[in-house]
């Protein structure tokens, strides 16, 4: 989902990636999905919506290189996550465990452009701090480290780039203030954020009003519950930011990325 304004040669730059979630999952692609998420499709029923395309990689760290730096995965030796050792039937071929430093990003060539960067949430693409979104063109790195999925989706977070706040407070809501106020302090520039959320990867948690509301509907499989609050847990946190961009008087000028 893309959502283009009137846009300046420069226009700023949300990109939203969300962990684990399937394409069937939000109304834009599906009208009879279980999960309620009208911020996300407000995003694609006033913007472009794509109907033909894939992801890079059916797993995390793959798709992530291939975004940042433009190449298929399979070019590079990245068709695992980092560092995926899964053993199978027949030995599999090497596996790599990070994004080089020589690899030229997407964030370094807006950085380049005079870009203000930040980055938010899931990283997973490099084993130590070295590989991490500072040292990969973001001005900011808050919570992006090794792993894939969070010690918890609550405060107190256990995430060595992203400070406890209060506790029971919720990572999709922590990183909308936290993109907020990267936007709010840069709006007299070109700015881009990259918030890529954790969710909905696991542990499945979700605020425990959502889980009452989604306990008391029906629908298909297990985790229905679990998952469908942490969708819509997300849906809620993106419009927060969208009405914040409008607030801020930064929307005309914003492409919106959804994926």
């Amino acid at each position: 989902v893309l959502t283009i304004a009137k846009l300046s040669a420069k226009p700023n730059i949300i990109f939203f990636l969300v962990d684990d979630l399937g394409y069937m999952d939000i109304g834009a692609y599906n009208p009879k999905t279980f999960y309620k998420t009208p911020n996300v499709d407000r995003l694609a029923a006033t913007g472009v919506k794509f109907t033909n395309g894939y992801a890079a990689n059916p797993v995390c760290s793959p798709t992530r290189y291939s975004i940042m730096s433009g190449k298929y995965p399979s070019r590079i030796g990245a068709t695992n996550y980092f560092s995926g050792t899964r053993s199978g039937k027949f030995k599999p071929a090497p596996l790599t465990s990070n994004m080089p430093l020589s690899e030229f990003t997407l964030a370094e060539a807006l950085k380049n452009a005079g870009y203000r960067t930040a980055f938010l949430g899931k990283w997973h693409l490099g084993p130590t701090p070295k590989f991490w979104p500072e040292n990969q063109g973001f001005d900011i790195n808050i919570g992006g480290t090794s792993y894939g999925g969070p010690p918890s989706f609550f405060s107190p977070y256990r995430n060595g780039e992203l400070k406890d706040g209060p506790e029971g407070e919720y990572l999709p809501d922590r990183l909308v203030d936290e993109t907020i106020n990267f936007i709010g302090k840069n709006k007299s520039k070109s700015w881009m954020t990259h918030l890529w959320f954790y969710t909905v990867h696991w542990p499945m948690q979700a605020p425990e009003p959502l889980l009452k509301k989604y306990a008391n509907r029906k629908g298909p499989g297990l985790n229905d519950t679990r998952y469908g609050a942490m969708i819509e847990a997300m849906d809620l946190a993106i419009g927060r930011l969208l009405k914040a961009l409008d607030d801020m008087g930064q929307s005309d000028n914003t492409l919106v990325i959804f994926t």
